[in-house]
């Protein structure tokens, strides 16, 4: 199976993968100032920081040898957050290969990891206008709850998030 554990030499491949898969999903959801000064360098460094501070959850998928998506989850960072549920806080595919299966095949194999874990939920957080990610989660069995956030931080304007959530069902 093409999907692995991430290690920490993936680094690289991370950012490049998240760079070139916002730039494409996000452009007019976000602003193309905020999209045209994403760096690769500067995720790289995020992503070094990540993998210092400890194993992170992630998950890639590899098509020629090459890391072409990923998928970061772990325990739920939401303050609301019942124990056993999980979050997942990315999931990017690099734009040559979106529509191939790569995104569902490795969020099903990130979502078997949870389970295994002993999860009795996960969530996660799309944007209210990305209409392409709603249907994509939805088709996986995610469905909207009823929860909605409104952040700034990132971009320095509100970004709308609306949270959706599947139940495991029991071993």
């Amino acid at each position: 199976m093409p999907c692995r554990v991430v290690t920490p030499e993936d680094a690289s491949a991370l950012a490049r993968i998240a760079v070139a898969a916002w730039k494409a999903a996000y452009r007019g959801l976000m602003p193309s100032e905020f999209l045209d000064a994403l760096s690769a360098a500067d995720v790289q460094t995020r992503w070094e920081r990540v993998f210092a501070e400890g194993s992170p959850s992630v998950v890639v998928f590899e098509r020629d040898q090459q890391v072409v998506a990923s998928c970061h989850f772990g325990p739920s960072r939401d303050p609301d957050a019942k124990p056993g549920t999980a979050e997942v806080f990315s999931l990017n595919v690099h734009p040559d290969h979106w529509r191939h299966g790569l995104g569902s095949q490795l969020t099903t194999f990130a979502l078997n990891r949870l389970r295994a874990e002993g999860f009795a939920c996960v969530t996660l957080w799309v944007l209210r206008d990305n209409a392409r990610a709603q249907r994509f989660y939805e088709a996986l069995g995610f469905q909207r709850d009823s929860s909605e956030r409104s952040a700034s931080d990132l971009i320095g304007s509100p970004l709308d998030e609306l949270r959706y959530r599947m139940a495991f069902e029991p071993a």
